[in-house]
C-alpha cells in the first residue's frame, strides 16, 4: 500500500498534551488546516498515530489507495481537567505517490492549507539508512540516498512552484516546514546538545534540502516515541509564533 497525505482540519482546543509551551500549541493547532506530505516511509502514518493517540481514537481514518474523505467527527477530550468536545471537519486522505503529487492533488490540499508539513526519511538522504521500508535492505547506501535525493528534489521542485503560484496568486505566504525524521537511524543520541547543532548544519547544507527548500524552515528529529514527537511538535510551534 503506498503512503498517504493527511490533510486534517482542527476547529476547537486540542488538549491532554503533555507539551511545555501549552498556550503555542493550542494557537497553532485552533481552527487551521495542516497538509502533511512526503513519501513513502517518512513519517506520515505514525504523525498521524500520535495525534490519535491524544483521546482521538474516535477519528477512523481509512487508509487506502484513492482519496477518501471521511465524515466529521466529534470526540469529547480532557483537557487541563476540563471536559472539552472538538469537531473535526473532515479528512482528506491522499496517497503519497507520485500519481497523486503529478495529478493536482497533492497542490489542491497544499492551496487550502495554513500551514505544509513535509516529511524527509533524513536516514535515507544523509547516510543511505532507511530500516522502514524492507526493499532497502537489499540496496546498497548509495542507490538509497540517490534514490531519495530525486524523490526530494521532484516533490520540492513541486511544492515550490505551488506556493509560489499561491503567493502570487492569492498574496498568501504558506508557512511550509521540511522535517527530517528518522534522525534515530543515524545516531540514538542525535538530540545530545553537543550533537544536534552539527546534525542541524548537515541537514540544512545537504545539496538537495539547501537547494529546493529555499524560504522553508528546516527541523530536525525523530517521531520514534512520544517525547520525540513532542519535540518536533514544539519546534513547529515555536518557529510559528516566533
Amino acid at each position: 500500500m503506498e503512503p498517504l497525505t493527511f490533510t486534517f482540519v482542527v476547529l476547537s482546543l486540542l488538549g491532554t498534551v503533555a507539551i511545555s509551551n501549552q498556550e503555542h500549541i493550542r494557537t497553532f493547532l485552533q481552527g487551521k488546516k495542516i497538509t502533511i506530505i512526503g513519501a513513502r516511509g517518512v513519517g506520515k502514518t505514525t504523525l498521524l498515530r500520535y495525534l490519535n493517540m491524544l483521546n482521538m481514537e474516535s477519528l477512523q481514518i481509512e487508509m487506502t489507495r484513492n482519496a477518501q474523505k471521511t465524515r466529521s467527527s466529534s470526540i469529547n477530550v480532557d483537557v487541563d481537567g476540563k471536559h472539552q468536545n472538538i469537531f473535526l471537519k473532515r479528512t482528506v486522505d491522499l496517497p503519497g505517490n507520485e500519481e497523486y503529487r503529478d495529478n493536482g492533488k497533492w497542490k489542491e490540499a497544499v492551496e487550502n492549507s495554513d500551514y505544509v508539513l513535509y516529511l524527509v526519511h533524513a536516514g535515507a538522504l544523509l547516510k543511505g539508512i532507511d530500516k522502514t521500508n524492507l526493499r532497502n535492505q537489499a540496496r546498497n547506501s548509495k542507490e538509497i540516498r540517490q534514490e531519495t535525493e530525486k524523490r526530494i528534489e521532484d516533490d520540492l521542485q513541486n511544492l515550490q512552484s505551488w506556493l509560489k503560484e499561491i503567493k502570487e496568486g492569492t498574496k498568501r505566504n504558506i508557512p511550509t516546514f521540511v522535517i527530517g525524521n528518522h534522525f534515530d537511524e543515524i545516531d540514538e543520541n542525535f538530540s545530545d546538545s553537543s550533537k544536534i547543532e552539527n546534525y542541524e548544519k548537515e541537514f540544512s547544507s545537504n545539496r538537495v534540502i539547501s537547494k529546493y527548500s529555499k524560504g522553508m524552515i528546516k527541523i530536525i528529529g525523530s517521531l520514534k516515541t512520544r517525547d520525540t514527537m513532542k519535540d518536533i511538535l514544539e519546534r513547529i510551534v515555536n518557529e510559528v509564533q516566533a
